[in-house]
């Protein structure tokens, strides 16, 4: 019987596949045509293949060589560079100031969105308004003073992790610095931000949640690419074996770590007679948590989160570059003989034992600053770009408008090797 007064009709399984193939196809040129011809974007040079679609973008950065592709696409197509339909890379200082500019704000991209799914860290929020609010939380835990109350525990941290350095050098050892100085990065980091280490350069062992932070780090960046991701490790937390589940369940545990050692803090303050707890970074906060009459609001699942997102950010940069100095110092010894100078002339001793150094002393000495900003630009710990929005209306970058919409990316890898912005810039 016809229903609605059609004629009955057969679907044939290849005649449907045949409409679904021509109607992709057709959607495919179409998209192709578009975005090479007519797209606002598509006078901005680049591979054609990148243009019609993201794949090139997304397996580009999931392979982990991003900084090495973008410098090789912009020494082939100059200053800027596309790189997927709505996304491009700018290799030029005026623009990428522009893009990072606190007057004219561009909002971070979606490598911060789907991060900030999972982690509501300072880092990751993503709204203007909600990151400046939570910027006046900390207000001047950064400041000067606050951070020289913590430099004696810093220099009785490291001068430990020098004299075990040392005595394995002597006994004619291989040391491996980057496993040290991981070690004292995160010892520092737990040491400035919560008040307390966790032990890994007097145990010489690697802490479960210093690890954790380390696989967060990967984790969150295979998310920030493939936001769907977060459902696969959902799947994989359903296999009963130990490495997976203490992998799929790296967040939580995170998460409760953070937790537990700011209600330590918390209990510490409470309980100080003398009113002088252990300094610490996120003990000079902790009255706005869940506090209503503190003039800047924070709750705690906030305050959590920044616990993890500010260890996660304290290991890996601090250590990746403490590492790429520590090369560079003994691979030049030219280097090594002009920063033992200047720094003997502040009073540094040569031995393992603590002088009183201080950061305001070490700031006067142009020598040994030359050589930590040549490393920055050098080993930057982030050297594939910070992910920005154009605002709506659209900007004008050199000589292209970028559309509201388009994600940009000024890579400092390139950026610090663009010889048009320093003379011999591989010298």
């Amino acid at each position: 019987m016809p229903l609605l007064g059609f004629p009955p009709f057969e679907v044939n399984f290849w005649q449907l596949l045949a409409v679904t193939a021509i109607g992709l196809t057709t959607y495919s040129l179409t998209n192709a045509i578009y975005q090479l011809y007519f797209s606002p974007l598509s006078k901005i040079p680049g591979p054609w293949y990148a243009a019609v679609s993201p794949a090139f973008y997304l397996i580009t950065c999931i392979r982990g060589n991003t900084i090495y592709s973008w410098d090789r696409l912009h020494s082939q197509y100059g200053p800027y560079v596309r790189v997927a339909p709505s996304v491009i890379m700018i290799c030029d200082p005026e623009s990428a100031k522009k893009i990072h500019s606190s007057s004219d704000v561009f909002r971070k991209g979606s490598w911060y969105e789907n991060s900030e799914r999972s982690m509501k860290g300072i880092v990751f929020i993503t709204d203007p308004e909600e990151y400046r609010g939570r910027r006046r939380v900390f207000g001047n835990v950064f400041s000067k003073s606050n951070t020289a109350l913590l430099e004696p525990a810093v220099r009785r941290h490291m001068e430990v992790c020098y004299k075990k350095i040392g005595k394995r050098l002597d006994n004619g050892e291989i040391v491996n610095m980057k496993k040290w100085l991981h070690w004292a990065a995160a010892d520092i980091g737990g040491l400035v931000c919560f008040g307390e280490d966790f032990g890994m350069i007097k145990d010489e062992f690697e802490s479960s949640i210093v690890e954790g932070c380390v696989n967060f780090t990967i984790v969150a960046g295979v998310q920030a690419y493939i936001p769907y991701f977060k459902h696969i490790t959902w799947f994989l937390s359903f296999i009963p074996y130990e490495r997976i589940q203490w992998f799929c369940r790296n967040e939580e545990q995170l998460r409760i770590f953070s937790a537990d050692i700011l209600q330590r803090i918390k209990r510490e303050i409470q309980g100080c007679k003398d009113g002088h707890p252990r300094p610490s970074l996120f003990s000079a906060i902790l009255d706005s948590v869940d506090n209503p009459h503190a003039k800047y609001k924070l709750e705690k699942n906030d305050l959590v989160s920044d616990a993890a997102t500010f260890m996660i950010g304290a290991v890996d940069t601090s250590a990746i570059l403490a590492t790429y100095m520590t090369w560079i110092i003994f691979r030049h010894p030219n280097i090594k003989k002009k920063l033992i100078a200047e720094l003997k002339s502040i009073g540094w001793t040569q031995g393992d034992h603590d002088d009183g150094i201080t950061d305001e002393m070490l700031q006067e000495l142009p020598y040994f600053n030359m050589f930590l900003q040549e490393s920055l630009r050098f080993y930057a710990p982030v050297q594939f770009g910070l992910s920005r929005v154009v605002p709506d209306g659209g900007r004008l970058l050199g000589q292209y408008f970028i559309p509201g919409g388009t994600e940009c990316f000024a890579p400092a890898y390139t950026l610090h090797r663009d010889p048009k912005i320093f003379d011999d810039p591989l010298t």
